[in-house]
């Protein structure tokens, strides 16, 4: 099901990704990058950097292993306006 409002929201668990980075691998829209650890131990996380470029194709959530990765879209219906004559 696609979205009705764009952009979908993109959620990335962070506590189950491990960083294989196939999802930024498989982004069409190429929005998803890891960041850089602030010190040596830390390993960095996957961040989404234009949300509002994606165009919930869902490649990063279907090759996400982890279930790190998580689109959500609100869907709103649409209204028609009618007069009465």
């Amino acid at each position: 099901m696609r979205c009705t409002v764009i952009p979908p929201t993109i959620l990335i668990d962070h506590n189950l990704c491990v960083l294989c980075l196939k999802c930024i691998r498989s982004c069409p829209a190429e929005i998803l990058v890891k960041s850089k650890g602030n010190f040596e131990k830390e390993k960095g996380i996957v961040k989404i950097t234009e949300p509002s470029l994606c165009f919930e194709c869902r490649a990063c959530e279907v090759v996400c292993a982890e279930s790190a990765i998580r689109i959500m879209c609100e869907i709103r219906k649409k209204t028609v306006n009618q007069s009465v004559q």
